[in-house]
């Protein structure tokens, strides 16, 4: 069975026990969570949410200097959270009412690890 064919009994599967279609749009913990697309990460698990509770966006990791995008990894993570979180806190997108936090994933041992930053 190919791998295509082994998500589609999977979902066949979900889709019988599936009973959150009436959920409503926004999240019900008013929460959005960026992460990384790492295969290891899964959201749900890592950060304790159901269905319905959060936004989880899913990023490559990409970081621009505005001459390109590198999709390599960080070579300082703890720096980079620090540099988004301030880029985010700083956008005019977001209200200033808002609370932004940066954490790091450590995927040796699951734990969130959270990233000092001026709240």
């Amino acid at each position: 069975m190919t791998v295509a064919e082994e998500i589609q009994v999977a979902n066949e599967a979900y889709v019988k026990s599936w009973t959150k279609g009436q959920l409503p749009l926004p999240p019900a913990r008013k929460v959005a969570i960026v992460t990384c697309m790492d295969a290891r990460i899964l959201p749900a698990s890592a950060f304790g949410l159901k269905e319905g509770d959060a936004h989880v966006i899913r990023n490559a990791g990409g970081r621009t200097d505005a001459s390109h995008i590198d999709f390599l990894p960080f070579s300082k993570l703890e720096q980079n959270v620090r540099e988004d979180v301030a880029f985010l806190r700083n956008s005019p997108l977001i209200p200033k009412s808002v609370n932004i936090y940066g954490y790091v994933f450590d995927v040796a041992t699951g734990r969130l690890v959270p990233v000092d930053s001026e709240q």
